[in-house]
């Protein structure tokens, strides 16, 4: 098999996979290093390579991000962040977050007080940065190795990276199983640059082929030149495909806090609260480690703790209703209903939720909500459009049908805004509608 992909700065061809030799250094962090709750601890690994390397990327054309040209397997670091009480369950499993920095040294950033707060495994990339060959095996060494170290829950691995963080992080699902999202924060997938010969289907093919149970977010600032990349995400990947798009007042720059955890409402809504997507092979996942790993139940069942701590600190009667609901969800799609302590919990859930139906707040709220779903339909219809319209890589041309759409939803939008000022729905439409205007202005 050959087929031509795409990543970073260059194009690639799939090759046969090889076992490299099993290479470890002393100064390697012991695995029985102990780490202590929310704290920082920095990690050295190695590439095994026993289950896939990046041998894979034989055949790129530039040299100075090509994996297949780095020789280094040792001395690999990373930061981990142990979430807070970690110790206190050692049967509780954690999603984990990957991040990764154009400039190398990836930190939390203006992500910190998410994950924190909702208790993720954070892996921090030392070595991957721009115009570096150790990007793809850094991330290895560090994924092979805190599987091992810590509780990291099936199916619930993620990505994100800034500017060309992004590209490499748009990589981690066709590298390794269990992604169920990425968050490309200043710019898309990777691509090849600096090529006229090559097919434009061929050219974006890491788009259009795309595993569809990978859920994919974008964050770009509105000056920000890799803008149009925004786009390329939004109406490149297949229709049936969950994408997100928010274009925030700024530069080429991390995302805002409240961006980022919009981001991962979406994130988190899709992949824990949606249908659950049935996982579907692509022949862009690299032959050797990669398969498909679906959340399973130690995800769900984080996912649950999380919505009950939200449930403890919701602000008025409507959101925590919708919490409760969520949580009904949860135990449907995880299978939760037979754990005993979940059942526990969902008896007390069920008893408010009936008390909320009857609230006056809920039912005005439940009225509002009424008039939201229309107008979420009509931004489904704009979701699906887009990929038939005209667009190129560096250009954008919306049809007329684009444009009718995207006027129905502005006038949907205001007319809801002068309706319900007040609604639990406003704040996010507003941002939604500032958001799209930003983009497609």
């Amino acid at each position: 098999m050959n087929v031509k992909k795409i990543v970073l700065g260059f194009s690639f061809s799939i090759a046969a996979t090889c076992a490299l030799p099993l290479l470890l250094q002393a100064e390697n962090t012991p695995a029985n290093q102990e780490l202590k709750d929310d704290t920082i601890v920095r990690i050295e690994c190695s590439y095994t390579g026993k289950d896939d390397n990046v041998e894979v990327f034989k055949g790129a054309d530039n040299d100075a991000e090509n994996p297949t040209t780095n020789s280094k397997k040792n001395g690999f670091h990373y930061d981990l962040y142990i979430p807070e009480g970690y110790s206190a369950d050692p049967k509780a499993s954690y999603p984990c977050m990957f991040i990764a920095s154009p400039g190398g040294h990836a930190n939390m950033a203006n992500m910190e007080k998410r994950l924190k707060r909702d208790k993720w495994v954070v892996v921090m990339l030392i070595e991957s940065r721009n115009g570096d060959n150790t990007w793809a095996t850094n991330f290895l060494a560090a994924h092979d190795d805190v599987v091992k170290r810590m509780r990291i829950a099936e199916g619930a691995k993620f990505g994100t990276g800034l500017s060309g963080g992004s590209r490499c992080c748009s990589m981690y699902p066709l590298l390794r199983s269990g992604f169920s999202g990425i968050i490309c924060q200043a710019a898309g997938f990777a691509y090849r640059s600096n090529s006229t010969t090559i097919p434009m289907a061929e050219f974006l093919a890491v788009y259009m082929k795309y595993p569809r149970q990978v859920a994919v977010a974008g964050t770009f600032g509105s000056k920000d030149d890799n803008i149009i990349e925004s786009y390329t995400i939004w109406s490149m990947l297949p229709a049936n495909s969950r994408k997100w798009i928010e274009i925030f007042e700024g530069g080429h720059e991390w995302g805002s806090a409240d961006t980022f955890g919009r981001a991962m409402d979406w994130m988190e809504e899709r992949v824990f609260l949606d249908k659950p997507v049935k996982p579907e092979s692509s022949n862009l996942l690299l032959r050797g480690g990669t398969g498909i790993e679906p959340p399973g139940k130690n995800a769900y069942l984080w996912y649950f703790g999380v919505l009950k701590r939200r449930i403890a600190s919701a602000e008025s009667k409507y959101e925590k209703y919708l919490m409760l609901l969520r949580l009904n969800t949860v135990v449907a799609n995880g299978g939760l209903a037979g754990i005993p302590e979940v059942k526990t919990e969902m008896t007390s859930a069920s008893t408010e939720l009936s008390q909320l139906k009857t609230d006056p707040e809920v039912q005005k709220e439940a009225l509002a909500k009424v008039d939201y779903d229309a107008i979420q339909k009509i931004y489904a219809s704009i979701d699906d459009e887009m990929p038939k319209g005209q667009h190129e890589f560096n250009k954008r041309f919306l049809s007329s049908k684009e444009k009718k759409l995207f006027e129905d939803y502005y006038k949907a939008c205001d007319k809801f805004l002068a309706k319900y000022p007040d609604s639990y729905y406003s704040k996010g439409l507003s941002l939604r509608k500032t958001a799209l205007n930003l983009e497609f202005k």
